[in-house]
């Protein structure tokens, strides 16, 4: 795409809670992809929390990629993911 642009926001509650928000999006805009089909632009919307409780030990968060499930392909024939949830646990030794 020729041009594209992002923006986010994060939210932070410091120790003892130790809880971390984020939410963004982003846009790209309209392309010809290579076999010269043209492809509107589109909005992206992606959030996350985030928690590290017992002083840090653990890490522990939840992501929704295309959060608002929105429909679009950036090659022909190729469909993005739909809405996507990750689950993520992290231990520090």
């Amino acid at each position: 795409p020729r041009h594209t642009g992002g923006v986010s926001a994060v939210w932070t509650v410091p120790a003892p809670l130790r809880l971390k928000a984020e939410l963004g999006a982003n846009w790209i805009g309209g392309q010809v992809d290579d076999l010269k089909v043209a492809r509107k632009d589109f909005v992206i919307a992606d959030a996350k929390v985030q928690w590290e409780p017992l002083g840090r030990r653990f890490d522990l968060s939840v992501q929704a990629l295309n959060l608002l499930d929105r429909k679009y392909s950036s090659a022909s024939g190729v469909q993005a993911p739909r809405r996507t949830f990750i689950f993520t646990g992290k231990v520090r030794f």
